[in-house]
């Protein structure tokens, strides 16, 4: 019992199928039979397009709040070569900014595709009556969504190129880096840093190119270096609270004799700085930053039960609520890995790379929560308690030795107003993950 214009929609439905096939193989189209009785039609044309305007909005979701802000950004340019370098370092630093540019392109070639793909299929979605009435399509939103979030192979191969030839640049410096003036050597050594930058945190990640600049920094050729002497002299005596910004004050003074105008290597250079500087620091007084104390919260590990946080079922492997969280949760690879994130958390040395890697840990707990997302279950917001107790039980995979003295490092010496967003939340997250151990200690302590 279709319209009579059925012929000329299922025209349409099938023009637009061929002129898209690299996208077909992401739709399962079933035929369905059509009510006669004009109410029973009605009723199933209703429920048709409720389920169409899910996965509409699914898709317009993905598009606009994941999509778009994963548009490529491009590298900032490598760095030119100083005066009277040789032909070496010259070639190898115009292929390095040449291939810079060509992975830039792919990848925004490949955003732009993926943009107009997700765009087409909208559009034709939205049209009324663009699907006949005896036609079901599914659309595996999962491997659709994952696909166009893939980089393209050769995307991957030139950047694995750039960081084998930067490499090479790198020993070509080597040997002349200390007859360079300071200020072309911390240029090189930022400039060699850039493909390490996480441009979607703001974050530079820790790389070789650490070491150099701590030589560089706790060197004569430093023109601050009393300074930093006399504040690891004396940096014992400061309330912990006060470290960082002390710490900032110092780079002040650094920062006045090598200004950097662009704002990716000021990120650079300072997050380059509190890393040396709490090495140096931590060496020196260890327990200053972490004193020695007793995990109440490692004591319940593994007597946590899943009915004690109650996580949602749809999330996770199948379990009783008799079950130890922990051993649940380690089923799950993407939890588990989270967990690992956690564990490396406890080995870090300044609270930005402490930071980071519990941001990991949350991309890896929400990559856990996406695998097992139903297709076409759609991309809506989940509240903030379901996120947090699965969170906390991919953390509980972890080896905690100190989850107190792991939250209170970062809340004491994180810079305060100076975080990404994506820093601010897993700080929040981890102070809630201690106020929760909290409370489980003083129930356990109850039940006693």
């Amino acid at each position: 019992m279709e319209s009579r214009d059925s012929s000329h929609f299922t025209d349409t439905f099938y023009d637009w199928l061929t002129e898209n096939t690299d996208i077909v193989r992401y739709l399962q189209i079933d035929s369905l039979n059509i009510p006669r009785d004009p109410v029973a039609y009605d009723i199933f044309l209703k429920e048709k397009e409720s389920s169409q305007l899910l996965i509409l909005s699914a898709i317009t979701n993905f598009l606009n709040l994941t999509m778009r802000r994963q548009k490529p950004k491009k590298t900032l340019d490598f760095p030119p070569p100083p005066p009277n370098s040789s032909k070496s370092v010259e070639m190898a630093t115009r292929e390095i900014k040449f291939l810079q540019q060509e992975e830039y392109d792919i990848l925004n070639e490949n955003f732009n595709n993926a943009v107009n793909k997700l765009t087409s299929l909208i559009d034709f979605l939205a049209q009324s009556h663009a699907i006949p009435a005896k036609v079901k399509i599914t659309i595996l939103t999962e491997e659709l969504f994952r696909d166009l979030q893939s980089k393209p192979k050769k995307a991957e191969y030139i950047k694995n190129q750039t960081e084998f030839k930067i490499a090479n640049l790198c020993m070509l410096y080597q040997n002349d880096a200390d007859s360079q003036a300071p200020d072309d050597t911390l240029l090189y050594i930022f400039g060699l840093c850039i493909p390490r930058f996480n441009h979607s945190v703001h974050f530079l990640e820790l790389n070789s190119q650490q070491d150099r600049f701590n030589r560089w920094l706790f060197s004569p050729t430093n023109p601050i270096d009393y300074k930093i002497t006399e504040f690891l002299e004396n940096f014992s005596k400061l309330p912990r609270r006060d470290f960082t910004n002390q710490v900032f004050k110092l780079f002040g003074f650094l920062k006045e004799q090598f200004p950097q105008k662009d704002p990716i290597l000021g990120s650079i250079f300072v997050i380059m700085f509190i890393r040396a500087i709490f090495d140096a620091c931590i060496a020196i007084n260890y327990a200053y930053f972490f004193p020695h104390s007793e995990s109440r919260a490692y004591t319940i590990v593994s007597k946590i039960q899943m009915k004690d946080i109650n996580p949602p079922k749809e999330f996770l492997p199948i379990f009783n609520g008799e079950e130890i969280a922990r051993d649940v949760f380690m089923r799950d690879p993407r939890y588990r890995s989270a967990g690992t994130h956690v564990t490396a958390a406890f080995f870090q040395t300044n609270p930005l790379d402490a930071l980071f890697e519990i941001h990991l840990a949350l991309k890896d707990m929400h990559a856990g929560l996406a695998s097992r997302r139903k297709p076409n279950e759609g991309r809506q917001v989940l509240p903030f308690e379901t996120i947090f107790t699965l969170f906390f039980g991919s953390l509980l995979t972890a080896d905690l030795p100190d989850l107190e003295g792991l939250v209170k490092f970062i809340v004491d010496f994180a810079p305060a107003g100076r975080l990404a967003p994506e820093f601010q939340y897993a700080q929040v997250t981890m102070n809630a993950v201690l106020a929760q151990f909290e409370t489980f200690l003083s129930e356990k302590a109850k039940s006693v």
